[in-house]
C-alpha cells in the first residue's frame, strides 16, 4: 500500500458582510488567505466577503459577478475570474464540500478582521486540493 506523504486542503469561507460595502457594487471582495501547515498537512483558508446580509444571497451575487465580467470589453483578460466564479457557484451547490466552519477559525476572524461574524450565517467549503504519495 502506498504511503501518503503530503495532503493539502483548500478551504473557502464566504461571509455576508453588507456593512463593509458603501454601495450595491462591488458584489464581493477577497479579504485574503490564512495558511497553516502541520508536519504532513497543509491548509489554506481563503476568505471572501459579499455585499449582502444573508448567506443565502451569496449565490445570486456570484451570478452578478459572472454576468458583469462577461459584459466586460476585455473578456479574454477576465476569463480566469469568470472561471473562478463559475467554479465557486458549482462548489456551493455541492453538499459534499459544505461543512460547519471550525470555532477556532471563526474566533480568529472575529479577533482580527470581522467582529460581527456569525458562524451560522456563512458558507464554508472544504476539500482536498493536493495529495502526494510516497
Amino acid at each position: 500500500m502506498k504511503t501518503i506523504k503530503y495532503i493539502g486542503f483548500n478551504e473557502m469561507l464566504l461571509i455576508p458582510a453588507k456593512g463593509r460595502f458603501e454601495e450595491d457594487y462591488p458584489f464581493s471582495h477577497y479579504l485574503g488567505q490564512i495558511h497553516g501547515e502541520n508536519s504532513e498537512n497543509s491548509t489554506t483558508v481563503h476568505v471572501m466577503i459579499f455585499n449582502c446580509c444573508e448567506s443565502e444571497e451569496i449565490s445570486s451575487l456570484i451570478d452578478c459577478e459572472i454576468n458583469t465580467l462577461k459584459d466586460c470589453s476585455e473578456l479574454t483578460e477576465m476569463q480566469s475570474q469568470i472561471d473562478f466564479f463559475t467554479n465557486l457557484k458549482k462548489e456551493i451547490t455541492d453538499k459534499s464540500l459544505l461543512h460547519d466552519p471550525p470555532d477556532e477559525l471563526i474566533n480568529y476572524l472575529k479577533d482580527t478582521k470581522i467582529r460581527e461574524l456569525d458562524k451560522k450565517n456563512v458558507i464554508f467549503l472544504s476539500g482536498v486540493s493536493s495529495l502526494i504519495e510516497d
